[in-house]
């Protein structure tokens, strides 16, 4: 039984490492999508970075998430 579990334990690392792998590269590939898109003119002139600090900042008046009834955190989380 013990031979059975370090077979399992030996397969489960391989699995593993070939997960991070194929996960890191998927990271490396979005990233460097988005910045691709931050440097198209359209995007860059939308300023679309800044837009998020600029939503954040005039949720400010917003009350606190724990306050909030759940459909109001569904509706509010989508704009």
């Amino acid at each position: 039984m013990h031979g059975v579990l370090l077979a399992c334990r030996a397969d489960m690392e391989i699995i593993r490492a070939a997960w991070r792998e194929d996960v890191g590269g998927w990271l490396v590939a979005i990233e460097s999508l988005r910045s691709r898109l931050l440097d198209e003119p359209c995007v860059a002139e939308a300023g679309v970075d800044r837009m998020r600090a600029t939503r954040a900042g005039q949720a400010s008046d917003a009350p606190p998430a724990d306050q909030l009834l759940p459909i109001q955190k569904i509706v509010d989380d989508n704009n």
